[in-house]
């Protein structure tokens, strides 16, 4: 079971896999069980207008790109079932945004691994050593 980030995603059915082997992965992943937490179709809703925003893909762009998205069959589950405190306190510790701590939160609830994409176009493998080294009692 893996964890989908949303930024990895779009990176992918925007041309942006940054090597071989990341662009390979992605493929790969048509065939694992993936998840996302419950805000995902908003990120990728975002990231799809902001693109469209910034004149790098059309309107016209985007059902097929949602199509794209629907062969992955990512099924989308709460992330932290409602605990803020939780939310607030994987962020602060782990220097994320709240986004990005609903994905660990996830990672950790289900013992998932994630697939996300820093802004730096490389994948974060330390994403999910920091999630599952948090102490139990946040878990």
């Amino acid at each position: 079971m893996i964890v989908v980030d949303a930024s990895f995603v779009i990176a992918h059915v925007l041309g942006e896999d940054t090597t071989v082997e990341q662009a390979n992965f992605i493929e790969t992943l048509r065939q694992e069980q993936l998840v996302a937490p419950a805000h995902w179709p908003a990120e990728i809703s975002n990231a799809l207008v902001t693109n469209v925003r910034r004149k790098r893909i059309s309107m016209e762009n985007i059902g097929l790109i949602l199509r794209e998205l629907a062969t992955y069959n990512i099924e989308i589950r709460p992330a932290f079932a409602g605990d803020a405190a939780r939310l607030i306190a994987i962020s602060s510790e782990q220097n994320l945004t709240a986004y990005d701590a609903a994905y660990v939160i996830l990672a950790m609830d289900l013992e998932a691994s994630i697939a996300d994409h820093r802004a730096d176009g490389r994948t974060d493998p330390d994403i999910t050593n920091r999630a599952l080294s948090l102490p139990l009692s946040i878990r």
